[in-house]
């Protein structure tokens, strides 16, 4: 199995069959750790995920909105492409955003 903690956090401890397997998880990419076990019998797993003391708790992106107004004939296109709700478009905040008038 493969623990994969998400933007923020990192892997605190694995019991299996109530058992914590901490000490056997193995690193892998992405603050990701593994553990191999063998089943014989219905099993529990418990991972507990934990905030890193760094860096963001919330990997919620923020977002902000791009909202075009045109009169007349002609188009306005956005790159990168995104699909507007009625003419607002949303993006994730940092994006370059190209305005492209035809």
């Amino acid at each position: 199995m493969t623990l994969t903690p998400n933007t923020g956090y990192h892997v605190k401890s694995l019991k299996v069959a109530g058992t914590t397997r901490t000490d056997d998880l193995t690193d892998g990419a992405n603050g990701s750790k593994t553990y191999t076990f063998t089943l014989k019998k219905d099993t529990t797993v418990e991972a507990d995920f934990e905030a890193d003391s760094t860096g963001p708790v919330d990997p919620t992106p923020v977002t902000h909105t791009v909202t075009v107004n045109k009169t007349g004939n002609g188009t306005v296109t956005l790159a990168p492409a995104a699909t507007p709700e009625e003419n607002v478009y949303t993006y994730n905040e940092n994006t370059e955003i190209t305005v492209t008038v035809t």
